[in-house]
């Protein structure tokens, strides 16, 4: 019965493995959001979802977004010239979005939700690890 006792201790690793990674991301979020200024015409921070995840060895990236409301109705496309048609199936997919006031890690940068040309509906952090500094802090339309 030596085997059972093995996956046990592996489990109870990958279990302690994954609180330490958990509460890091907690004390990192804790740190970015003490220290984070949010530029000028931002709402406070409290009226954003807070999405985050590593950008490189030494980096956050923050992406902090006022929920939209997803829209009634059939979904349109606007074209150049006067123009519309239907949106595609992959067009009316509703956007993932963090709650306001609340915070999520992501595993992966490119997973977390951005809003395009959303001006301070989106504000982007980088933040580094290794000098705990907030790096920039910018608008969406900023960019």
């Amino acid at each position: 019965m030596i085997w059972p006792a093995k996956v046990l201790a592996v489990l109870s690793l990958a279990a302690c493995t994954m609180q330490d990674e958990n509460h890091r991301h907690e004390a990192l979020m804790d740190s970015i959001e003490r220290s984070v200024v949010l530029p000028k015409g931002s709402q406070p921070l409290s009226a954003y979802g807070r999405s985050y995840a590593f950008a490189g060895q030494d980096r956050v990236i923050g992406s902090y977004s006022i929920p939209v409301n997803s829209p009634t109705g059939p979904c349109t496309v606007v074209i150049p010239g006067n123009s519309s048609r239907a949106c595609s199936a992959e067009e009316d997919e509703p956007i993932e979005q963090t709650a306001a006031g609340t915070r999520r890690w992501f595993d992966d940068a490119d997973d977390v939700p951005k809003l395009l040309w959303a001006g301070c509906d989106q504000v982007n952090v980088v933040y580094e690890i290794s000098s705990q500094r907030v790096l920039e802090t910018l608008c969406e339309a900023n960019r």
